[in-house]
């Protein structure tokens, strides 16, 4: 890697000068342009990438995101814009170097911003994925992820590939992967700390209706599993380093609330700071040695990318479950470890019970 240039820079170097394997980031190719680069290369992506996003003002995510439908009406307006057959917004003037709309810029530069239903989308471009000779994501649960819907919308065909061990070695199989029974070391509890989760944990739920008791009686109930139910279960102490938990970052310092056992800081990027782990957390392996685990959101779609993707089938049930799972296996399930697992929503327990007895 040359140092003294951006990474960027230093990606469209390695394409220019034919580098046999090039590794980069999800986040690069957001800002990436110069799709003819991509002509000889085969593009292989490791997890599915995230391929819309909203960028409006949302407490989930950094606010330097924000990108206004004002913003881009000015542009269009100044005749600086246009929007392309797939209603995506391109730059149409000079190169810009100015500062108000340094962050808009990279994307109009590579078409990746769709303005519809009151607010600004930001996709992956889809000449990434025709212009590079083959492009492979290995993922799992394809149908319950936005890529899948994106490529519905925008034509974009795709075959499905599977791996299986046959006579001790692993094979590429076309089709998708058969559903069988799924025998993992998976303790998944059943009690009375459940009854907090008939309804509750939406995001709708804890945005608009979840009081201040029920966040501190979910918090109990957090507690009371991990400190109680697993030391009658397991005849050991669980320890704060065990642990992993989760819900929405907004209101997990609420639901905390200092216990020991279920720690939050604003610094819970850095894993040795807390053992909060954002919902929405994936390919990392910081924390594959914790063997106590709390999932406690019920999770469905946000209604606007549902809404962008109209007139397909959106499988909330299919699309909660992939994001379930891809928590879970942050954990110590990742190396075949025995796990305990806490997840209060009926909804999503029963979906992961439907997984597990190979019904999903």
């Amino acid at each position: 890697k040359d140092t003294s240039q951006s990474k960027s820079d230093n990606l469209v170097k390695l394409l220019r000068d034919k580098t046999e394997v090039i590794f980069c980031t999800h986040a690069l190719l957001n800002k990436f342009s110069q799709f003819e680069l991509l002509k000889d290369y085969i593009l292989i992506i490791d997890e599915s990438p995230d391929v819309i996003e909203i960028m409006s003002d949302n407490p989930e995510i950094d606010s330097e995101n924000t990108i206004l439908k004002e913003d881009l009406e000015i542009l269009k307006k100044a005749e600086l814009t246009q929007e392309d057959t797939n209603g995506f917004m391109e730059w149409k003037g000079e190169e810009y170097k100015g500062l108000a709309y340094k962050k808009i810029y990279p994307f109009l530069r590579n078409k990746s911003l769709i303005s519809r239903n009151n607010c600004v989308y930001k996709l992956l471009p889809t000449e990434l994925f025709q212009s590079a000779k083959e492009t492979y994501i290995c993922t799992y649960l394809f149908e319950g992820q936005n890529m899948f819907y994106y490529c519905k919308h925008f034509g974009l065909e795709f075959d499905y590939w599977h791996v299986e061990e046959i006579n001790k070695t692993y094979v590429l199989q076309e089709g998708q992967t058969p559903k069988e029974k799924r025998e993992y070391k998976i303790d998944v509890y059943e009690g009375k700390y459940n009854d907090i989760g008939k309804t509750w944990l939406s995001k709708n739920w804890y945005q608009k209706k979840a009081k201040k008791d029920e966040l501190e009686y979910l918090g109990k109930s957090i507690y009371n599993y991990l400190k109680t139910h697993l030391k009658t279960k397991t005849g050991q102490e669980t320890k704060t380093e065990q642990v992993i938990w989760t819900s929405f970052v907004s209101y997990a310092e609420q639901i905390a609330k200092g216990r020991k056992l279920i720690t939050f800081n604003r610094n819970y990027k850095e894993s040795n700071k807390c053992n909060f782990v954002p919902c929405s957390k994936r390919a990392t392996n910081d924390y594959k040695e914790r063997t106590k685990v709390v999932y406690a959101v019920n999770r469905f779609q946000n209604p606007q990318i549902v809404r962008f993707f109209a007139g397909q089938d959106y499988n909330q049930e299919l699309f909660a479950l992939q994001e379930m799972l891809q928590f879970i296996w942050r954990s110590a399930i990742r190396e075949n470890e025995p796990i305990h697992l806490y997840v209060p929503s009926e909804r999503m327990r029963n979906l992961l019970k439907q997984w597990l007895n190979g019904e999903l």
